[in-house]
């Protein structure tokens, strides 16, 4: 099994082809993987295919393309709202049921 960091370096890729690097926190607590609205209109993610609920807050659901360790995954994530957060994008468990993460790898 590939092992992971607990921020590691992150390629994600809309529908539309645009892509962009991002360092990911790997965030062994959350179900699905997440990004912030800010990312999701850089990179132009899009349609909304549904929507979730976490603690009570509807999210919206778009597909996209994430790549990490040169391991490419086409998962549906949820939008957040995570200005002021300094990693825009959470790899949940939807993801890192591929991976061990190790808190302390160099």
């Amino acid at each position: 099994m590939t092992k992971v960091k607990l921020f590691e370096k992150v390629i994600i890729k809309g529908q539309t082809g645009r892509q962009k690097k991002y360092v990911a926190k790997m965030d062994t607590g959350a179900d699905r993987t997440a990004v912030d609205y800010s990312v999701a209109a850089a990179i132009r993610l899009g349609p909304i295919v549904g929507e979730t609920k976490v603690n009570g807050e509807r999210r919206p659901l778009v597909k996209a393309t994430i790549k990490i360790k040169d391991k490419i995954y086409d998962k549906v994530i949820c939008l957040a709202n995570r200005a002021g957060k300094k990693n825009k994008i959470l790899i949940g468990c939807d993801i890192l049921k591929h991976f061990e993460v190790i808190p302390r790898l160099r």
